[in-house]
C-alpha cells in the first residue's frame, strides 16, 4: 500500500484527505464522519435530513465534524454534480440509501429508486466531473445474495439475489456498480484512469446511537430505558452481527488501498467471525446480561418476509486488505449497550463515541 501496513487505518494517508460521505446524516455515516475527523480529514457530508429524533447525527453536532454538510436528495444529479465539482473528493464513501427492509414494501419503487439509481448519480458525478485521483467505496449489503438458507457464509461470487425489495434493490446496485468499474475504469481511451470504484457488503451492523425503526437494538434499548418488556419478533433468525466499527475500518482501508496503488478492487464482504453469527434470540438475552430487563417472544403471522439464516464469508478482506473482525459476539452486545448506558447516564453522543473509537483503535494500533 505504498508504505501503509495492511490493516492499519494511517492518520498520515487521512490527513487532509478530501472525504466526501453521502448518508452523513444516517447511523453508519455518522460514525463514519467522526472516525475521519479524528484522523484529520476534511469530512464533508450530503444527505437528506435525518429521519429519527434522537438520531447520532444531531448528538455529535457539539463536534465540528465537517466542512460542509449538503442537505439533498441523491436523485437530483443536478445537485450531485454541482457538490461533487465544489468538493473535488479524494476519497467518496456512499452510504445514502433506503436502508429499511419494511419501508420497501411500503415504497418498493421509492426504494429502487434511491438505492439503484441514487448510486448511479453518485458515480457518474464522480466519472464525468474533472476532480481529479479519486476512490470511491460504495456500500450496499449483506442480503444482495440469493439466499438459499445455507449455514455457511456467502462469498463475493456467490449470485446475486433478494426477494424483499431492499434487498433486490441493492443486488441491482451491486450490478450497477461492477457494470460501471469494468466499463468507465481503466487505461481505454473512454475509460478514466484516475478513478477507482468497488462495493462493500458489510454483516448486521450494530453500535450504539442508532434509533431507526425496525432495528432490534434500538428496539431493546427503547423497551430497556422506559422499564419495558423487550418484544422479539423473529428470535430463531441467525444474522452475521457487526459492531459498525469494524465494517468501517475495512471501508477505511478498502478506500486507503485504491487511493494509493490506483486500483479498482473486486465487490467484498465484511462479516464478523462465525461466532457471531447467532440468532435474535442470543443477542437479546446478551443484551440483557448488561441491562438487567425481561423479554418476551411473539409470532407475527403478518410480517414481511425476511431471511432466517444469512452468513458471509470474509477470506477476500483478509487476504486483500488484513482485515478481520477483532470484536468477539460479547464485546460487541457489551459495546453496544454500554454506549446507550452511558448516554443516558449523561455523558455525550461524542464522548461515547470517542471512548469505544479509542478502545477499538487500540486493538490494531
Amino acid at each position: 500500500m505504498d508504505g501503509l501496513e495492511m490493516n492499519s487505518v494511517s492518520p498520515d494517508f487521512w490527513y487532509k484527505k478530501k472525504v466526501l460521505v453521502t448518508g452523513h446524516t444516517g447511523f453508519k455515516g455518522s460514525w463514519l464522519s467522526i472516525w475521519l475527523d479524528l484522523l484529520g480529514a476534511d469530512v464533508y457530508g450530503l444527505s437528506l435530513d435525518p429521519l429519527t429524533k434522537p438520531n447520532l447525527f444531531d448528538e455529535l453536532s457539539t463536534q465540528p465534524l465537517f466542512i460542509d454538510s449538503f442537505i439533498c436528495d441523491i436523485l437530483n444529479y443536478d445537485s450531485i454534480q454541482s457538490i461533487v465539482e465544489k468538493v473535488k473528493p479524494d476519497i467518496v464513501f456512499h452510504l445514502a440509501a433506503q436502508p429499511l427492509v419494511r419501508e420497501s414494501f411500503i415504497d418498493p419503487v421509492g426504494t429502487w429508486n434511491v438505492n439503484v439509481i441514487g448510486t448511479m448519480n453518485i458515480i457518474k458525478a464522480c466519472l464525468t466531473n474533472d476532480i481529479g485521483k479519486c476512490s470511491l467505496v460504495l456500500i450496499t449489503t449483506d442480503k444482495v445474495y440469493k439466499n438459499n438458507e445455507w449455514s455457511f457464509g456467502y462469498r463475493e461470487n456467490d449470485a446475486l439475489g433478494g426477494i424483499d425489495p431492499y434487498s433486490s434493490s441493492k443486488a441491482a446496485a451491486e450490478i450497477c456498480i461492477a457494470s460501471m468499474r469494468k466499463s468507465f475504469c481503466g487505461n481505454l481511451d473512454y475509460q478514466f484512469s484516475n478513478k477507482f470504484l468497488t462495493s462493500v457488503r458489510s454483516g448486521n451492523v450494530i453500535g450504539g446511537g442508532d434509533w431507526s425503526t425496525d432495528r432490534i437494538i434500538p428496539d431493546i434499548v427503547r423497551a430497556l430505558h422506559e422499564q419495558k418488556e423487550v418484544i422479539v419478533r423473529n428470535p430463531l433468525s441467525t444474522r452475521p452481527w457487526l459492531h459498525v466499527l469494524e465494517p468501517l475500518r475495512g471501508y477505511l482501508l478498502l478506500a486507503q488501498k485504491q487511493h494509493s496503488e490506483s486500483v479498482s478492487l473486486n465487490a467484498m464482504n465484511f462479516g464478523p467471525n462465525v461466532t457471531s453469527n447467532r440468532s435474535v434470540n442470543d443477542l437479546v438475552m446478551e443484551a440483557l446480561k448488561n441491562w438487567n430487563g425481561s423479554y418476551k417472544s411473539v409470532h407475527n403471522s403478518g410480517a414481511y418476509h425476511e431471511a432466517s439464516n444469512l452468513h458471509l464469508q470474509s477470506d477476500y478482506a483478509f487476504h486483500c486488505l488484513g482485515w478481520t473482525s477483532l470484536l468477539t459476539f460479547e464485546d460487541t452486545i457489551r459495546l453496544t449497550i454500554d454506549w446507550y448506558k452511558k448516554y443516558y447516564s449523561g455523558q455525550s453522543a461524542a464522548e461515547c463515541c470517542i471512548s469505544d473509537l479509542e478502545y477499538y483503535t487500540s486493538l490494531f494500533n
